[in-house]
């Protein structure tokens, strides 16, 4: 029974492999970036959380300068998948849209409601996007 399991899925990602072909490189670098965006925004958040025990940085600046981190990697995540629903959800865009939910959720506890602003927003504006392409044709 796990043979003829195992040959149905191999089967299935071979056909899956022949229609969608290999990736390209730029496909792969943008794939690659929603693992490596989170990371830096950490390193950045290491580097205001020392400079401000330090007493270089003020707490005013601290909360202006991480507030805009913050908003800058969640920023990042859901225009990229917003592109990816308008591109026709390429293999690339799913490691945003998954990461992009997993932020929300997070931030939900600190923001409430309002966490999930940018993910209903881009989903709005990628669907009125990908309407108005859809009727075009």
């Amino acid at each position: 029974m796990s043979k003829a399991i195992e040959s149905t899925v191999r089967d299935t990602a071979t056909q899956i492999s022949r229609q969608d072909g290999p990736s390209t490189w730029a496909e792969t670098l943008v794939a690659m970036g929603a693992f490596l965006l989170v990371p830096t925004g950490f390193v950045f958040a290491s580097a205001l959380a020392t400079l401000h025990a330090n007493a270089i940085l003020s707490e005013f600046a601290l909360l202006v300068i991480s507030s805009v981190l913050t908003l800058t990697i969640i920023g990042a995540f859901v225009i990229v998948l917003g592109l990816g629903w308008v591109k026709g959800f390429p293999r690339w865009s799913f490691p945003y849209w998954g990461i992009a939910l997993a932020l929300s959720g997070l931030f939900f506890d600190q923001w409430g409601w309002r966490a999930w602003i940018p993910v209903v927003l881009v989903a709005v504006i990628a669907l009125l996007l990908a309407r108005a392409a859809w009727w075009k044709t």
